[in-house]
């Protein structure tokens, strides 16, 4: 009977610590190094707004180098596909204003972006349409407001399907001095546009995106030029986010249902204050929250933060965050301060975080990558209180 008491016993404690146990998952951030090679072509490797889109079935990194050249490289296998040169005058086949953007569209064009224009270029880098954004914006969409916006895509490209894109849309403020007098709180963010290719004619959709009431603290205070968000799309939302705050903010496409989501640091949220002056907004600017990317594979979410050093901005410090989907913080990888590592261009691709350094590593010019991925460390167990 003792005997069976105390087996008893045993089975019993043991089945309370088999609940009491639970297994965790640690992980890091591993990285890893790949780079195209432009053989006898010269290119200049400075990928300040790259584009990852489709291009004739294979995955692409797509840039235009300071050699106003599209630059297409193959991401999975690291090689060259094509270069296309473009040309910048006052002829009819040739950009009038400088280039950031290259965007492919169907098989055998692209839409170049620009401040204030769109092109539309062949496979030989001839022009053969050039839209004026500032006349469409003011005449479609500034009617009615207080201010003048211009359309920018020097920060995001976002294709929601072939040929259906959608861009952001900035106030026109001064670039020092107090805001405007007329300066008011909400604004439109984004525009969805559709290009038809028989005619390269564009239909316009102002989304019912504003700028998050949230921030608003007064309208003689604003965040100037960091008001313009960056963004993404994921399968059909819009995920945009602002340099000053470490919200992640969503749009369905679809439902048109807006929601958002904390990405802590530091294990609190942050967001900056507005300012009176671009000038005393740069005094108080204590994070900058950079590109974001989700890794739908492994349902992660990638983002810098940059740290800012007062007394020496080139010691500023970038930080990889990753996060569950649900925003819990995983693990922070230091990239270093910007004179350490300088970077030109930041993207994700299937499972891993991009980085493409300023200039390359050796004399011999070519487009390299820093990739970062997280990965399960080891498996540890925690205990947990019944």
């Amino acid at each position: 009977m003792k005997w069976f008491n105390y087996l008893c016993l045993v089975t019993f404690f043991c089945a309370c610590q088999s609940k009491a146990f639970k297994t965790e998952k640690e992980y890091k951030i591993v990285s890893s190094e790949s780079f195209v090679d432009f053989g006898e072509h010269m290119v200049t490797p400075k990928t300040f707004s790259p584009t990852i889109a489709n291009y004739k079935g294979k995955n692409a990194h797509i840039f235009i180098d300071q050699n106003l050249q599209i630059v297409i490289s193959d991401l999975d296998s690291k090689e060259l596909i094509e270069i296309i040169p473009l040309q910048r005058d006052d002829g009819p086949k040739m950009l009038h204003s400088h280039p950031n953007k290259a965007i492919p569209l169907q098989k055998k064009h692209f839409l170049i972006t620009s401040l204030s224009f769109f092109y539309i270029v062949d496979q030989k880098g001839d022009v053969i349409k050039k839209i004026n954004l500032e006349k469409i914006v003011e005449d479609q969409f500034s009617r009615n407001q207080e201010d003048h916006f211009f359309i920018t895509a020097r920060s995001s490209y976002c294709k929601i399907k072939e040929n259906e894109l959608i861009f952001s849309l900035s106030r026109n403020l001064p670039m020092s001095g107090p805001v405007p007098a007329k300066a008011y709180p909400y604004f439109p963010l984004f525009i969805q546009l559709k290009i038809n290719p028989t005619n390269w004619q564009i239909e316009w959709k102002l989304l019912d995106v504003s700028f998050p009431e949230e921030f608003v603290k007064s309208t003689s205070l604003s965040y100037w030029h960091d008001e313009t968000p960056k963004y993404l799309i994921e399968g059909k939302r819009l995920i945009y986010f602002f340099r000053f705050s470490s919200k992640l903010f969503f749009h369905d496409l679809e439902t048109g249902k807006n929601s958002s989501l904390e990405l802590n640091i530091e294990d609190a949220p942050y967001t900056s204050s507005p300012a009176s002056s671009p000038e005393e907004g740069n005094k108080i600017l204590k994070y900058a929250f950079l590109d974001t990317y989700i890794d739908t594979i492994n349902k992660i979410i990638y983002r810098i933060h940059q740290s800012r050093n007062f007394q020496d901005l080139m010691g500023s410090e970038r930080i990889l965050n990753s996060y569950s989907l649900e925003g819990k913080p995983l693990v922070s990888h230091s990239l270093g301060t910007i004179k350490e590592h300088l970077y030109s261009g930041m993207f994700g691709y299937k499972d891993q975080y991009y980085l493409t350094p300023f200039e390359p590593s050796t004399s011999e010019e070519h487009l390299e990558f820093f990739q970062f991925k997280l990965v399960e460390k080891n498996q540890h167990l925690s205990f947990e209180a019944n």
